[in-house]
């Protein structure tokens, strides 16, 4: 193998190596408590407290197809986040509770609908599967 053969294998074997560095990570977002086939489910991926707590950032909106629901990103780069899922039951794009609309957090483990930021959060790329329950308001 002559020197110009080498340096091409070289230059392959790197150009994949950083092509495979700067891919991101992948997981799955798993919605349930969807009771009908009607409406949008809003996604909001947040990355740190104060704008969880607003829930104002709506990353993508689906329209529900289900009533459970499974979602594959690859566009976040590594890091903390957490998930709202708003499922806008009329399309109007305002939470209106007695209209039936609900709400959920990523992390099974937050049985409120409004939850912290810190009971919600996940690491990519360690997490590979999140999962949601929408609730209602609680009184």
């Amino acid at each position: 193998m002559n020197m110009k053969s080498k340096l091409i294998i070289l230059f392959l074997a790197l150009s994949m190596s950083l092509f495979a560095q700067t891919s991101n990570p992948e997981f799955d977002l798993i919605v349930s408590g969807i009771e009908s086939v009607e409406g949008n489910l809003l996604i909001c991926v947040i990355d740190n407290a104060k704008e969880y707590k607003k829930a104002t950032l709506t990353y993508k909106v689906y329209p529900v197809t289900d009533t459970v629901m499974t979602f594959h990103f690859n566009d976040f780069p590594a890091g903390t986040y957490a998930i709202k899922v708003i499922w806008d039951k009329n399309s109007d794009f305002q939470m209106k509770f007695k209209h039936g609309d609900k709400i959920g957090n990523s992390g099974e483990q937050t049985k409120k609908a409004f939850a912290k930021f810190e009971m919600a959060k996940f690491d990519i790329p360690q997490t590979k599967e999140v999962k949601t329950t929408l609730r209602r308001k609680e009184k």
